[in-house]
């Protein structure tokens, strides 16, 4: 075989090499004598090890492995955790800039710009939801690095369209910012996936959002440094973008996952196949630990021996007929199909979850969670002076940040109602602070943003829980779902906020904190329980 073929082959080993070596194990186990109940107890082994006697754990043992499942390459993976974390941490802190420059920009949009600003954030938040349906696939044939990285130059040409300021750019920019920000999160979370272990996916995950979130403190104490230091729109837009600019430089050396998972995958099955060799090895050369008591019992080993042998080399006929065939459908593009099959499976899916009863009874939260959005960074910023308004939204960020560690935290430990309940009143007091909020009385402003990042904080890390539990089985589906109702709620709220009062605007979030306070409550004590202790089995109802 060329060495052309030979890399293709190995750029797809990661189909073939679990059920090879699984089935290499397999044959292996199969020689070793059954070990009895009382061995078992003894040694912790049975149905969660792959070697059963006694006598061959104890081989195993002597020669490094230990009486824990089998996991392919779990000692290289871990030793690359340091690795994981470092591409990780540099993607965060790309983001965090990137976002320390785009939040700052949104927050002043509907104060300086007017209608243009609440128009421009609908149009944005309206593609955005929608495009979520269809930039999976995109992001699937391009990757996920050049997805974010194309999704980011959208963020900061945002940013540029408001340094000189026209109507027509601006909304341009709106919209292609919408199909940005999809392909920038749609990216970011194939590529924390694609560089970490299962078992990785928690820590991975908690570094890049503590990173992310100190966006809204760091980004708007810059803009407010610079707002009152007198500076022009013009001038602040133009740092701001150069800010922008440099957390897209962070993102645009991130290595290539496809890379890291060829590497990965080849180091791994070559790892395995050595340590399955070495263990023949020490297996066959020690005559004490398989006593053979007469010619025939040899004469069976050593046919077991061979049919083990002719057995190996038609799986690897067949791991390398498969591969062939796989790099011929990819030459004659016969996967395209396949990727519009699943494309069409997974949108009708994520339609389908309207009419899952479950989800019927979370719409009103997530529109609630969609309204909120335009309320704290459209409606209240509109309100609120220039030279104090980044100061209060830091504090707004700040809070959100804590309450999102402590949130999470104790939700775990007492439950989700008691931190919905107090994002609740937290949401209900912000209001009523900020409607006796002026600018005589700036300090009411801090002091309802600070009760209102609490509350989002709150809901946040409720909802995200509740989906990931009820839908475990769908959670890609639900959660895009969520994304397009979140979405077209904040984009409906910014088209009419900009006519209404303040006291209409929060009359609205709250008329559907309440009414989906009320869908919860039912869905949690009539139809299946959103804490994790308190579950019982529930079956899908269509109706």
């Amino acid at each position: 075989m060329d060495s052309n073929n030979e890399n293709r082959i190995n750029d797809q080993l990661e189909d073939i090499t679990s059920p090879t070596i699984n089935s290499i194990l397999n044959e292996i186990s199969s020689e070793v004598e059954p070990t009895s109940n009382s061995d078992q107890n003894n040694n912790g082994s049975g149905p969660s090890t792959i070697f059963g006697s006694s006598r061959d754990q104890n081989l195993l043992k002597e020669h490094g492995y230990q009486k824990t499942q089998y996991r392919a390459g779990s000692g290289e993976r871990k030793k690359s955790l340091r690795v994981t974390l470092l591409r990780v941490l540099q993607m965060g802190l790309g983001f965090s800039i990137v976002f320390s420059s785009f939040n700052s920009t949104q927050n002043l949009m509907t104060r300086i710009h007017g209608s243009y600003g609440y128009r421009s954030l609908a149009l944005l938040y309206s593609v955005f939801g929608f495009s979520n349906l269809f930039i999976p696939p995109v992001v699937i044939k391009i990757g996920a690095k050049l997805s974010m990285v194309i999704g980011a130059i959208f963020y900061v040409l945002y940013i540029i369209s408001n340094i000189w300021f026209v109507p027509f750019f601006y909304y341009l920019a709106s919209g292609l910012l919408g199909l940005g920000a999809s392909l920038l999160w749609s990216g970011n979370g194939a590529y924390i996936v694609q560089v970490s272990e299962k078992e990785q996916l928690g820590l991975v995950s908690g570094v890049f959002w503590g990173m992310f979130q100190c966006n809204q403190i760091f980004g708007n104490l810059l803009a407010a440094i610079i707002i009152n230091a007198g500076k022009s729109n013009s001038v602040l837009f133009t740092i701001l973008t150069c800010v922008g600019a440099f957390g897209w430089v962070f993102l645009l050396f991130l290595p290539n996952t496809k890379k890291i998972q060829k590497k990965n995958d080849n180091a791994d099955f070559e790892s395995e196949k050595a340590k399955i060799k070495n263990f023949e090895n020490k297996k066959s050369s020690s005559p004490s630990e398989r006593e053979i008591e007469s010619e025939g019992e040899k004469e069976k080993e050593e046919e077991k021996e061979k049919e083990k042998k002719k057995k190996k080399r038609q799986l690897e006929e067949k791991r390398k007929e498969t591969n062939k065939t796989k790099v011929k459908a990819k030459a004659k593009g016969d996967s395209q199909p396949k990727t519009k099959s699943k494309l069409k499976e997974n949108l009708m899916m994520t339609f389908r979850l309207f009419t899952e009863k479950r989800m019927k009874y979370l719409i009103l939260i997530q529109i609630f969670s969609g309204i909120t959005q335009t309320i704290y960074f459209g409606v209240v910023p509109s309100k609120i002076e220039k030279k104090w308004l980044s100061y209060v939204m830091a504090v707004f960020g700040g809070i959100d940040v804590l309450g999102g560690i402590i949130n999470g935290k104790l939700s775990d430990n007492i439950g989700k109602w008691p931190i919905i309940i107090a994002a609740s009143f937290a949401n209900i007091a912000g209001g009523v602070i900020i409607l006796f909020a002026s600018k005589k009385r700036i300090w009411l402003y801090f002091l309802g943003q600070a009760f209102f990042g609490y509350s989002d904080s709150g809901f946040n890390t409720q909802i995200y829980s509740i989906l990931g539990l009820l839908f475990n089985n769908d959670e890609e589906s639900a959660f895009a779902m969520f994304k397009l109702v979140q979405s077209l709620s904040t984009a409906a709220v910014f088209y009419y906020g900009n006519y209404l009062g303040l006291f209409q605007n929060i009359c609205i979030l709250w008329a559907f904190l309440l009414a989906g306070l009320v869908f919860l409550f039912y869905l949690d004590f009539k139809i299946e329980k959103i804490d994790q202790k308190k579950r019982k089995k529930y079956k899908s109802i269509q109706v």
